[in-house]
């Protein structure tokens, strides 16, 4: 079987886009995200479009507020693993920002700790 990260990528893409819908229905349920983390991975390592951190980060974001969201409502098996990967590439992203390069922000922990607050921060 030959192996295609175009092909991965837009399998991904789909999956992704579904269970976002259903996220925004207000499905906290769903499977967003894992399919949000996984998204992120694609653009952080390249996959299928090249690398893009921004949309890595970005999905990393909504990967951790559908978790928290979900672990809320349903607490499924295994959702403290998918919670543990989401602050692992979290940090991860954070390491990387270093030099504030990749990312237009200065601490990336800052962007999840206002989702934590649902949107609020201190000024």
């Amino acid at each position: 079987m030959v192996k295609s990260d175009e092909t991965a990528f837009h399998l991904y893409r789909a999956v992704y886009e579904e269970n976002k819908k259903r996220f925004l229905a207000g499905e906290k349920d769903s499977k967003f995200a894992d399919a949000a983390l996984r998204m992120g991975n694609c653009y952080r390592e390249g996959i299928g479009l090249g690398r893009d951190l921004y949309e890595a980060y970005k999905c990393y974001l909504e990967a951790d507020l559908a978790i928290r969201e979900r672990i809320r409502e349903t607490n499924f098996y295994g959702d403290v693993s998918v919670y543990k990967g989401i602050q692992r590439a979290l940090t991860e992203m954070e390491k990387e920002n270093l030099d504030h390069k990749l990312l237009p922000f200065h601490n990336v922990k800052q962007i999840s700790q206002i989702v934590e607050n649902g949107g609020k921060a201190k000024l």
